[in-house]
């Protein structure tokens, strides 16, 4: 029962996060359904005469419209669903969860492999500077009451001075380790120049 009360909440925050649809949130749970019960493919084809999901089987038992597979639709927008070319007509192409999604829907998030590359996580120094704990703690009591559990804030330091960025980095740092949050840094040298792949990255950063 705690699983599906997980999954339960992850699916919640995901149709929050990205402002699905009723529809969307179907078609979401469909795809994801395929990939972790294997009598699904039988009833996809008693349905829709084809063993996997598709707009064409959405619409059949959903009330919906196809437009929300369209790029610019969260669900594609945000690669929630990926739709394979494997079939001439579009509402009977096959439809998967993307692997990072189906990971969050059972309780078991990671983070996308696009990031991992560009982002390091900040451990706390030993030992730890009385006058960092003392900002630390003022940081903690200016955000907390603008996050919960599953939010994600985004904290920008600029300095010059690689010592001070340092510190900046640690003070953020204990006040994530004190909620038992990690705590990830980016270098913006590191971002891509290509416009493409500045926007695949854009569409990443909000998983």
């Amino acid at each position: 029962m705690t699983v599906v009360a997980d999954s339960a909440v992850m699916l919640n925050n995901l149709c929050t996060l990205f402002g699905l649809s009723h529809f969307d949130r179907q078609l979401l749970l469909l795809c994801a359904i395929m990939e972790i019960d294997s009598d699904i493919s039988q009833l996809c084809a008693d349905i829709s005469e084809q063993p996997y999901p598709s707009m064409a089987l959405a619409l059949a038992v959903f009330n919906g419209h196809y437009a929300a597979l369209a790029p610019t639709a969260p669900l594609r927008y945000h690669q929630l669903i990926e739709q394979k070319n494997d079939h001439q007509s579009l509402v009977r192409q096959s439809l998967t969860i993307s692997p990072w999604a189906l990971y969050y829907l059972t309780a078991m998030p990671s983070m996308d492999s696009a990031l991992l590359i560009l982002l390091q996580q900040v451990e706390v120094w030993q030992p730890v500077l009385s006058s960092h704990r003392a900002e630390a703690q003022q940081l903690q009591q200016t955000l907390g009451t603008h996050h919960d559990e599953t939010s994600v804030t985004q904290l920008i330091t600029a300095s010059d001075d690689g010592q001070q960025q340092g510190d900046q980095q640690q003070i953020v740092a204990l006040a994530a380790n004190d909620d038992e949050r990690p705590i990830y840094a980016i270098n913006l040298f590191q971002l891509p120049l290509n416009n493409d792949e500045l926007d695949h990255l854009r569409r990443h950063r909000h998983r």
